[in-house]
């Protein structure tokens, strides 16, 4: 999965790619748009509720075989150490 912020919003793209999550930043206002889906730990992590990306997945969100796979995806960053206790999901940027 690859969050994609600009100027102009976020979106999601590759959303059935779910062995990988980046932050892309495309231009001035990129790293704003971006902390409107989450917070800022560090220049290179954004946190973001994992809610928000199944959110930001549209239709497919709602697909249970989909939910399925992002799940083991959250449950896999989480034995990582890459989820909060908030259950942020951290994000780098690519």
């Amino acid at each position: 999965m690859i969050v994609r912020a600009s100027a102009e919003g976020v979106v999601l793209d590759d959303a059935q790619n779910l062995k990988a999550l980046s932050l892309v930043l495309e231009g001035d206002g990129a790293r704003a748009r971006a902390a409107g889906i989450g917070d800022w730990t560090d220049e290179a992590h954004l946190a973001v509720p994992a809610p928000e990306l199944v959110r930001l997945a549209g239709e497919l969100g709602r697909d249970p075989m989909w939910r399925r796979d992002f799940d083991a995806m959250i449950d896999y960053a989480r034995s990582k150490g890459w989820v909060d206790d908030a259950g942020r999901v951290r994000m780098h940027v690519a």
